[in-house]
């Protein structure tokens, strides 16, 4: 069965703090999740439990809103936003889309005011907006320009692999390299 409700615990005390549907390795990704969960799981960790498995995705998210309600009833505080079952299946970006944003690029003067506009916020991206990231493809020495984590997930590429590339924890993703230029 490809769709699966899951639970998510907190390490240290196993008190339940989120409630997912999901399918592949969904249930195990820390990407997409909101900053509450982010905050509970920095402070406790976290285990997952695969709850149920289901034929459909409808299944899963109408599992999943009940789930969540029965948890809040028994007075647990979950990280969930919503009440569930909005939830999109396997949506992927159109490479018409992904080709856009390729193109898209911002000047210095733009990407200095989005960055003066962050003062005082939690960042989105591990590296400041002072900061691009230049992608270099190793079969054709293409280079192009990537600002932050929303613009390097919409290239399709994986942020934590390009930063990782750009620490030196690791030399290539997707066939390519990645190094850090100040603005």
């Amino acid at each position: 069965m490809k769709y699966y409700t899951y639970i998510h615990y907190k390490a240290d005390t196993n008190e339940p703090f989120y409630i997912g549907k999901g399918h592949s390795k969904r249930a195990y990704s820390m990407n997409n999740r909101n900053k509450w969960w982010h905050a509970t799981v920095k402070k406790h960790d976290y285990k997952v439990e695969i709850l149920s498995r289901f034929e459909t995705d409808k299944e899963a998210l109408d599992h999943e809103v009940f789930l969540i309600k029965v948890f809040r009833e028994l007075g647990y505080k979950l990280c969930n936003l919503t009440d569930g079952g909005e939830g999109i299946s396997g949506f992927k970006h159109s490479d018409e889309y992904k080709e856009r944003c390729k193109q898209r690029t911002y000047s210095a003067e733009t990407l200095k005011k989005m960055s003066l506009a962050k003062i005082g916020k939690e960042p989105a991206c591990k590296f400041p907006l002072q900061f691009k990231i230049i992608a270099t493809c190793i079969a054709t020495g293409q280079t192009f320009e990537m600002f932050g984590e929303k613009h390097i997930k919409s290239l399709g590429f994986s942020s934590s692999r390009v930063y990782r590339c750009v620490s030196g924890e690791a030399k290539t993703h997707k066939n390519h390299t990645f190094k850090r230029e100040l603005l």
